[in-house]
């Protein structure tokens, strides 16, 4: 399960990803486990100076071919990719974390896995949040998809 199947817009295959889950990984807590969120590569230095040129200098580095250049292509393929698969495996933990329906389909109402979910979740919207400049076609609201926040903090059990 290391590249999701292709999504498309807000939605992801879930048949697809179904599918690909029970042969890959047999169980949700595996599925769950599978799924790390990727880095974003370091922009060239050639793009942050791009960044700070005026209006009129960014036109004609433009007309330069600038973004033909392979390397800034490369760049930018890159992260859509990396981009991409952190938003496809956000949203398929999020499907799984909202159904109650059983895996593959859901996570059915189990607290256990619940919470193995929303740890992921956090995960992945921290990643997702701590990219400069997103892609705007991949952009997620993450107020349309709510979960339980989880804490770093081990909890007490205060009767014993």
């Amino acid at each position: 399960m290391n590249s999701g199947p292709e999504c498309i817009g807000g939605l992801i295959n879930t048949r697809l990803f179904d599918s690909l889950a029970v042969k890959n990984c047999g169980d949700i807590i595996k599925e769950i486990n599978e799924y790390h969120p990727k880095g974003f590569p370091p922009r060239p230095s050639e793009l942050v100076l791009y960044d700070s040129l005026s209006k009129e200098k960014k036109r004609a580095e433009d007309g330069r071919g600038f973004w033909r250049l392979e390397f800034i292509e490369e760049y930018l393929d890159t992260k859509w990719e990396e981009e991409n698969y952190n938003r496809v495996n956000f949203l398929r933990l999020h499907y799984l974390y909202s159904s109650a329906e059983p895996w593959p389909h859901g996570c059915g109402n189990d607290p256990v896995v619940k919470h193995a979910i929303c740890k992921k979740l956090d995960i992945f919207k921290k990643k997702i949040e701590s990219n400069t400049k997103p892609f705007p076609a991949l952009r997620l609201d993450f107020k349309k998809y709510p979960f339980d926040e989880v804490s770093d903090a081990p909890q007490v059990d205060w009767e014993d």
